[in-house]
């Protein structure tokens, strides 16, 4: 009954403004990663979405969120450290500690046993994969857009059965198709899906064009994490 909601709640869905919350994400440097979070409610699932390496495209994921916000699944969309407000400076390399900083955050907000996708566009298709092998506890779909992985990625993938991929790109995007094509090779989910846009957009600049393919991931989306409460 909950998947056949969502399914609805996103045919219907409206180009109604998404209501996020800027949030604070706790990480081990001490200087917190900015973020916002669309809340579904204490229990329902939740997304971690990862954006492209362009200050502009942090708001890529928006219509992904908003359509999840009407299935009832709540999202957390990351904000990079040198895209983000604040002057503090942090030495080193933080994106591992950063990237996973964000699922604990994510976890905190929907409760331990919620089930959670993580997604990632472009550079984010890394930090997607590499946080859901270093935690697949409840992950339950993965979503590669555009992206390159690496082979520890997939070997993850192939040996995981229990957790979905979603992997797509514009088909005049090279060589994406083929990085898309590899991630659903390699996974034996039966629930795993491709879905190639036209054209050459990249990321989640494909959903500025292309309405229908936001509408299916996000319903793909939804059916991983509602399908299993």
């Amino acid at each position: 009954m909950a998947r056949a909601v969502a399914v609805l709640s996103l045919i219907l869905w409206s180009f109604a403004p998404l209501d996020v919350a800027p949030v604070k994400i706790p990480t081990p440097s001490g200087v917190p990663l900015e973020g916002r979070f669309a809340d579904a409610g204490r229990g329902a699932p939740g997304v971690l979405f990862f954006p492209m390496c362009r200050r502009e495209a942090m708001d890529g994921w928006l219509p992904i969120a908003a359509r999840l916000l009407d299935a009832g699944v709540s999202s957390l969309l990351v904000t990079y450290r040198e895209y983000g407000t604040s002057d503090t400076r942090v030495t080193g390399d933080q994106r591992t500690s950063d990237a996973d900083g964000a699922l604990a955050y994510l976890r905190s907000r929907i409760g331990q046993g919620a089930d959670v996708a993580v997604a990632g566009s472009s550079c984010g298709v890394y930090h997607a994969l590499s946080v859901a092998a270093r935690h697949p506890d409840r992950i339950r779909a993965v979503v590669a857009l555009t992206g390159p992985h690496t082979r520890a990625h997939v070997e993850f993938l192939s040996a995981r059965s229990d957790i979905a991929v979603f992997s797509g790109a514009a088909l005049e995007d090279v060589p994406a198709p083929d990085w898309a094509r590899e991630l659903k090779a390699a996974s034996p989910s039966q629930s795993s899906a491709t879905a190639f846009a036209n054209g050459k957009a990249h990321g989640t600049d494909i959903f500025r064009d292309d309405q229908a393919f936001a509408t299916e991931l996000a319903t793909w989306i939804a059916k991983q994490l509602t399908a299993r409460r």
